[in-house]
């Protein structure tokens, strides 16, 4: 199965999966929040303003709404 169109960048949102577990397992050492309740409700609220920390940085918007998944799986942690 070709890596086009619909599937573009879902290898980026497991690779952050897995940067995001490992994270997890050596501690999570400087997360701000607890628990899968406390980085789901974190994840939820990053995902739900994640325009915001592109116009903040400057950057533009990724094209692929999986690079901006896996983006915002991999702030999560430290997203208050």
């Amino acid at each position: 199965m070709s890596d086009d169109g619909v599937l573009a960048g879902r290898d980026q949102v497991l690779a952050a999966v897995e940067l995001v577990r490992a994270d997890l397992a050596r501690g999570a050492d400087g997360w701000e929040h607890e628990g899968l309740d406390g980085f789901l409700e974190a994840f939820g609220a990053l995902l739900g303003s994640i325009e915001n920390v592109y116009v903040n940085n400057g950057d533009p918007l990724p094209d692929s709404p999986w690079v901006l998944v896996a983006q915002a799986l991999e702030g999560t942690p430290h997203y208050e």
